[in-house]
């Protein structure tokens, strides 16, 4: 019951986030290992699903590109934050691309 009811929250907090396109890809050419957009977009959901989680999520453009990567890797190296290689990755080129707009 109380997952039916977060659900929707989850959904209304990535609403609210820039939706990555290709040119937001094509950005981070170079900057980062080959990334599509449907890699962005995953990184877009787990922001929203796993940041969410613990604290107010803030906007992607709140930050300069570089300081992102510091923030993303400190949540799981300092703050003991449990994501994989892959989703720090995913999560660090969303919030990358879309700062860089």
């Amino acid at each position: 019951m109380a997952l039916n009811l977060l659900a929707p929250a989850l959904a209304g907090c990535e609403a609210g986030l820039p939706q990555p396109n290709a040119a937001d890809a094509a950005r981070l050419d170079g900057r980062l290992a080959p990334i599509s957009v449907h890699d962005l977009e995953h990184g877009r959901t787990l922001y929203s699903s796993r940041c969410s989680s613990c604290h107010a999520l803030r906007e992607p453009g709140s930050e300069k590109p570089a300081a992102w990567r510091e923030a993303v890797h400190e949540m799981r190296a300092q703050k003991g934050v449990r994501m994989s290689d892959d989703e720090e990755r995913l999560i660090t080129a969303y919030l990358i691309s879309i700062s860089s707009r």
